[in-house]
């Protein structure tokens, strides 16, 4: 009967060591799971971030592309605004005929003769405006010449001691260009916040 004692008290340490075995596998596999659990968190956690700092990137380059956009918009826009009023202004201007256009030509060429320095002075006029000026410019007792030039229309050069002066409706349009941008600018602005408010 000693072996039934034995043979219990092997299979008692046996039971013992399965049972401590077990625990120390079920321990370890529960330490795995957790890091696994952990690992998996830390990627995940790591794969938004990378998300979030992607779609940021291009969210910024969205939105970088949006205000080029914008500009070149705005841009296109100001010259399509300020080329209609160039075309409107000068087809208005052009279409002056008789009285209304010996007037505006007779007002440009008394500020041209104003500011002309004192002495003997020759007034240069598209042949094309000749016929509203003739009846001025013999009043005045000016030197007249004349020169096919598509910038003297609605305008006249004077030349004096060395010294040229000319006004047209060209020159006109050109002194008025920057200051047509400033107010067109200004508008555009006072629209876009309005917009966006």
């Amino acid at each position: 009967m000693a072996y039934d004692t034995l043979i219990a008290a092997l299979l008692a340490e046996g039971e013992a060591k399965r049972k401590e075995i077990l625990s120390k596998a079920r321990a370890e596999a529960d330490r795995l799971m957790a890091q696994a659990a952990a690992d998996a968190a830390a990627l995940e956690r790591e794969a938004d971030r990378r998300v979030r700092e992607e779609l940021a990137a291009q969210c910024a380059e969205a939105l970088s592309r949006a205000s080029i956009d914008r500009r070149r918009l705005l841009l296109q826009a100001k010259h399509e605004v300020l080329e209609a009023i160039w075309k409107r202004t000068t087809e208005m201007a052009m279409a002056l005929t008789g009285h209304e256009r010996a007037r505006v030509l007779r007002g440009l060429l008394d500020e041209l003769l104003d500011a002309a320095p004192p002495g003997p002075l020759t007034v240069i006029i598209d042949p094309r405006e000749r016929p509203h000026l003739v009846p001025y410019l013999k009043s005045r007792n000016l030197a007249v010449e004349e020169r096919s030039d598509d910038e003297l229309l609605l305008g006249a050069e004077v030349v004096a001691d060395g010294i040229m002066l000319r006004t047209s409706l060209a020159t006109r349009l050109a002194k008025a260009r920057p200051q047509l941008l400033i107010e067109l600018n200004r508008l555009l602005f006072k629209q876009l916040t309005a917009n966006s408010a």
